[in-house]
């Protein structure tokens, strides 16, 4: 199904056409092939007449409206409402009788509203925010045997608060009020079969059938009860809500359908009441006491017929109920823990476990302990399908069971094991009864996630969706996962199973082999990060886990050519990986005592690789990420002492290893950073007693200067890392106030000379980040970046261009047209063009670039057609290509790469 909204809208993209120059981009090689990493994603799962109707996800229609009718033949892709593999993503399921309600997602901030009875015939959409030629937000608040309520807040044109209803026909829908014109602010809704309920502006009490002229005050909460309503339940007949007063008392409150005869129910001091479900007319609850014990109250609507049910003393112990409360054949079902005693106490109890009550003290009792002992199964997803109630357990490995039960111990045993670590979160039910059978989703985030049900029998379960095969990612987004070498690449890949990493070799001519395995004591393909290489060899690291060390290797490429140069203490991170003067440098930075980093360099070998020292035995304690080379010399901050910090110089001898400035004492935190080169100065800030200021040095005590802020000052913390823009510094930062947005200043090292380089500027222009490195790059002169402005109210995020002046600033190009944003990432720069991924609503997040013109600025590598997008990541020049990570879904995460201008 196809709505025509969604038609126009493409149609409508290629009549206009858009600028794409784009190459091929090339699959290195699927390196992991093994198999399930696809999985399907249910979500939720509803019942309509003849089954379910459930979202599932697939690799031609991405997350779409399925349904099943309890065979797995009839288990089928009921909708493609937005064509392609990004799918619509339906989600919010509200049941309204037989039929299912849910909104979908389209790109541009565009939504609708559908409702299904499980036929493609009764399967339709009853409003689109897109209709008006606008977008919004849609939003489904409950449903009756008649239809759907809903609001819509729109973005464009700006409006908020409608309610709507609809009884899936263009006719039975209408909107109830507009803007909070006469309901006021909604804050909770809920239904039975024939009305919708809610609480309005903090006070009053609603009704609606459906239509205008239905929708009636009922009662003013707070002059009647004198509290503020919060919570709200409609049973067949009458109305709950739950009140606070005055001090913090939260009290349980009943009336009619019509808001007759309200009247409080129970007594005592309740701080919070919560689990309540309705049985009939009559009403169970969760009451939480003032010594944060919880009580179980059951009514019959009257306060004469409120009173609390005591759990039974098993062994001598006080029994609490715990929540889950759910209602079938009569009885109350909810689960229950005791106090807690020593686990060696004679009478330890229960842990906690599925209990039930018919509203009798006599009448409530635990069900069955589960998992004998103090152990607990936590019961959740409990709910009632033919004879029986279904619920799954956490079993003694962690890995959730189906069970089920006839209310007594010997009726309740385990129907099925299931992959879930948990009763896992969803954006609605992942259970649901219809035809006396019970449907579950289970394996949910895995590969072998399907949509399962009990059979007709009674006896066992049958699998209804099949997982799609695909194989698993060889990568996943993180630094560090390539290098080349010596014509080829060198890799870190997920092994089988994606448990451990396995180092590979691509050769230049297409082939691919695994070389070196680290062994199971590394988890995860990034246990090990590329850093750099020197004299024929990759470096690359193992930082350190819990109180595992830190580790140094490096590889030729071959099993026996790879080996580890050093082993650090526990607590250490290998970072700043720099090259100067011909020598390898990086910083040990303690995890707990900066003061106990050190500076190290190698050569590659064992032998070569040592901790850097002065002359005098002392040693600079490296800031994380103040290393630069310098005119061919390292330079770096070090820590001094809590609250001080120095400028180095080394060449990685003992005599060259010096401290160029005394000690700063006072800075706030030992908090130097954003050390840099800008033309033939070293720039670098400092923040003493709160105050930001900037730095230059040529090298020499003598030749460290700072200069006085413009403007008062910058905000605390808010100056970025330098961009030497031809010798003119550039720099993020916010002045004083605390409500002052973040922009771009400019600085030739002068007072006069430092000042906004977007002086009109409104909001933050800038973004905050920590290094230049995938955020800024210079080209042909100007200083190419992800700027924001502020448009229809809302900043958006594009692709801009600066020469440093106000006059000279402007955006490259509108990249995703409408209210949201491309937002750039991964800028980096390859000759006279810059590559980059940007996300659109055409491809989703793919590979970019531009020579910093609007006409030059085009997609490069669709990786995966359609507005999925293959999120590329990881952007490296290689081998005189570009190379880079992409997900799909049949291959995950692989190493791509395109041929370079």
């Amino acid at each position: 199904m196809k709505p025509v909204s969604l038609l126009s809208r493409v149609c409508l993209f290629l009549a206009l056409g858009m600028p794409v120059l784009r190459g091929e981009a090339e699959l290195v090689k699927d390196l992991n092939r093994t198999p399930g990493s696809f999985s399907a994603e249910i979500e939720w799962v509803m019942p309509v007449e003849h089954g379910v109707v459930f979202q599932m996800k697939s690799m031609a229609q991405g997350s779409e409206l399925w349904t099943s009718d309890g065979t797995p033949q009839g288990t089928r892709l009921l909708a493609d409402i937005l064509p392609g593999k990004l799918g619509s993503y339906p989600g919010q399921p509200v049941r309204a009788g037989n039929r299912v309600g849910f909104r979908t997602l389209f790109p541009a901030n565009e939504e609708q509203l559908w409702l299904s009875d499980g036929t493609e015939a009764g399967t339709r959409m009853i409003f689109d925010t897109a209709a008006e030629g606008g977008s919004g937000q849609i939003g489904l608040l409950t449903g009756t045997g008649r239809g759907l309520f809903y609001y819509v807040a729109r973005e464009v044109p700006k409006r908020s608060g409608e309610v709507w209803f609809s009884d899936g026909t263009q006719a039975g829908t209408q909107l109830l009020d507009r803007n909070e014109d006469r309901i006021g602010r909604i804050t909770e809704f809920h239904s039975n079969r024939a009305y919708a309920c809610f609480l309005a502006d903090d006070e009053e009490l609603w009704r609606s059938d459906g239509r205008a002229e239905g929708t009636v005050l009922l009662l003013n909460v707070r002059t009647v009860t004198g509290g503020v309503p919060l919570e709200l339940r409609v049973a067949e007949r009458r109305i709950y809500f739950t009140v606070q007063q005055a001090g913090g008392r939260i009290e349980l409150w009943g009336c009619g359908m019509d808001g007759d005869g309200a009247e409080r129910l129970g007594s005592g001091f309740w701080t919070h009441v919560g689990e309540i479900e309705t049985i009939g007319d009559e009403v169970a609850w969760i009451a939480w006491n003032p010594d944060s014990t919880r009580t179980l109250w059951y009514s019959d609507g009257t306060a004469g017929g409120t009173g609390v049910l005591e759990l039974s003393r098993r062994g001598g112990l006080r029994y609490f109920p715990q929540g889950g409360l759910t209602s079938w054949r009569g009885a109350m079902y909810f689960t229950a823990y005791h106090e807690e005693l020593p686990l060696s106490h004679p009478n330890a109890g229960t842990g906690v476990e599925l209990w039930r009550t018919d509203s009798t003290a006599a009448g409530t009792r635990l069900v069955k302990d589960v998992r004998p002992g103090t152990a607990s199964s936590n019961p959740a997803h409990l709910m009632g399908a033919g004879a029986h109630l279904y619920f799954q357990v956490e079993g003694a490995d962690g890995i959730s069971e189906l069970w089920r039960t006839d209310g007594g111990a010997r009726g309740t045993e385990k129907v099925a094991s299931l992959l879930d670590r948990a009763a896992a979160l969803s954006t609605g039910p992942l259970v649901a009864a219809s035809g006396g059978s019970f449907y579950y989703a289970a394996s949910r985030g895995l590969g072998e996630n399907a949509l399962w049900r009990t059979r007709p029998s009674g006896r066992g379960v049958q699998r209804l969706s099949r997982p799609e095969k695909s194989t698993g990612s060889a990568f996943t987004v993180e630094r560090g996962s390539y290098l080349e070498l010596g014509g080829g690449v060198l890799a870190f890949v997920n092994g089988p199973g994606q448990s451990v990493a396995e180092l590979w070799r691509l050769g230049a001519d297409g082939g691919a082999r695994a070389v070196w395995a680290p062994g199971a004591r590394v988890s995860g393909p990034f246990g090990f990060n590329f850093e750099t290489s020197t004299n024929g060899q990759a470096i690359f690291s193992a930082q350190p886990v819990d109180d595992r060390p830190g580790e140094l290797w490096a590889s030729d490429g071959s099993r026996r050519g790879t080996r580890l140069l050093v082993r650090h203490a526990s607590y250490h991170y290998l970072t700043d990986f720099t090259h100067s003067g011909g020598v390898l440098y990086y910083a040990l930075i303690h995890q707990f005592d900066r003061t106990k980093s050190s500076l190290w360099r190698t050569d590659g070998t064992p032998g070569g690789t040592r901790q850097v020292m002065a002359a005098d035995g002392s040693g600079p304690s490296p800031m994380w990420g103040e290393l630069v080379d310098y005119q061919g010399v390292l330079h770096l901050m070090g820590n001094d002492g809590p609250a001080t910090v120095s400028l180095w110089r080394s060449d990685g001898s003992a005599a060259g290893t010096v401290k160029l400035r005394e000690s700063w004492v006072g800075v706030l935190g030992g908090f130097a950073s954003h050390l840099g080169t800008v033309g033939d100065e070293l720039c670098f800030t400092l923040n003493a007693g709160g105050q930001p200021s900037l730095w230059r040095s040529d090298g020499t005590a003598a030749g460290t200067y700072s200069w006085p802020n413009p403007e008062g000052g910058f905000r605390a913390g808010s100056i970025g890392p330098a961009v030497d823009l031809g010798g003119v510094q550039v720099f993020q930062a916010a002045p004083p106030a605390i409500t002052a947005a973040l922009r771009w200043y400019r600085s030739d090292g002068t007072t006069e000379g430092t000042y906004p380089m977007l002086p009109g500027s409104s909001g933050q222009h800038a973004y905050q980040y920590a290094a230049p490195e995938g955020h800024v790059v210079v080209l042909g002169g100007r200083m190419i970046y992800p700027g924001r402005q502020e448009r229809s109210g809302e900043f958006e995020s594009e692709l801009w261009s600066s020469d440093g002046t106000a006059a000279g600033t402007y955006r490259v190009k509108d990249i995703r047209p409408g209210p949201l944003s491309s937002p750039p990432t991964e800028l980096l720069r390859v000759g006279d063009v810059v590559y980059f991924t940007a996300e659109t609503d055409e491809h989703g997040r793919e590979l970019w670039k531009s020579d910093g013109t609007e006409e030059g600025t085009v997609l490069a590598a669709d990786v995966e057609p359609g507005p999925l997008g293959s999120e590329p990541f990881g952007l490296r020049v290689m081998n005189g290509r570009l190379y880079f990570t992409a997900y799909r879904n049949e291959t995950g995460r692989e190493l791509y790469s395109v041929e370079l201008e």
